[in-house]
């Protein structure tokens, strides 16, 4: 099969530990998971008649892309594994987005279908 290719970067970062900020709160550091070449697209933001799950409703931007097998890593526990979504957050030309759902359709391995709602720049 021929490649999706793509004209741009999505770099997936994962949840790595936690920093204080300067009034003692607890936030969530980053680090650099997988980055991707795809294809990013605006969801049609009319959703009143759609019959997807609400992952999908609540979506703002898709990104296609190649497959590629998602990294392991060892968490703090010592176990090693792939990072589930709600340890994701997804960067794309300096713009900030929640992780939804990546999509494998049938399991084909052949292209993702990253679903992403838009966070702010």
């Amino acid at each position: 099969m021929e490649k999706i290719g793509g004209n741009i970067e999505l770099v997936l970062k994962r949840k790595d530990d936690f920093i204080e900020n300067d009034i003692g709160e607890q936030i969530p550091s980053y680090i650099d998971y997988k980055t991707f070449c795809g294809f990013l697209d605006m969801v049609n933001a009319d959703a009143s008649h759609s019959t997807y799950n609400a992952k999908i409703e609540e979506s703002t931007h898709y990104f296609i892309c190649d497959y590629d097998e998602l990294p392991d890593f060892v968490d703090n526990e010592g176990v090693t594994r792939k990072a589930t979504i709600n340890e994701l957050k997804a960067y794309c030309n300096d713009k900030e987005y929640d992780v939804l759902w990546i999509d494998n359709p049938m399991e084909l391995n052949y292209h993702y279908e990253i679903y992403l709602k838009y966070k702010g720049a």
